[in-house]
């Protein structure tokens, strides 16, 4: 296994400070699905998840994380706004809301 492969069985996540490629969506999620094929083929069976998260001024972070380790979407973004020092942003309830009633129209 990969230096990333191991951190991401033992730590539980990887950040750009890992890979730089994770900050991108489209590398970051490459680099995820390598990542699972890879643990896969050394006979480990974790969940893998890959995200990006919006913080303020517009700052765009990713995380590649273990969701036998880090549990939820939030939790992820918790973990992410804590190891590089940004400031979450928020969704409302209503904004929320308003985006569910536009995605059923």
């Amino acid at each position: 296994m990969t230096d990333l492969s191991e951190k991401i069985i033992t730590k539980g996540y990887l950040t750009a400070e890992d890979s730089a490629d994770i900050d991108n969506g489209e590398k970051g999620q490459a680099l995820c699905d390598k990542l699972d094929k890879e643990l896969h083929d050394a006979g480990k069976d974790p969940y893998l998840a890959f995200e990006l998260f919006d913080y303020e001024n517009g700052i765009i972070k990713g995380i590649i994380f273990n969701m036998d380790i880090i549990k939820t979407r939030e939790d992820a973004m918790d973990k992410l706004s804590e190891v590089s020092h940004n400031k979450e942003v928020k969704i409302t309830q209503q904004a929320e809301e308003e985006i569910n009633e536009i995605g059923k129209a």
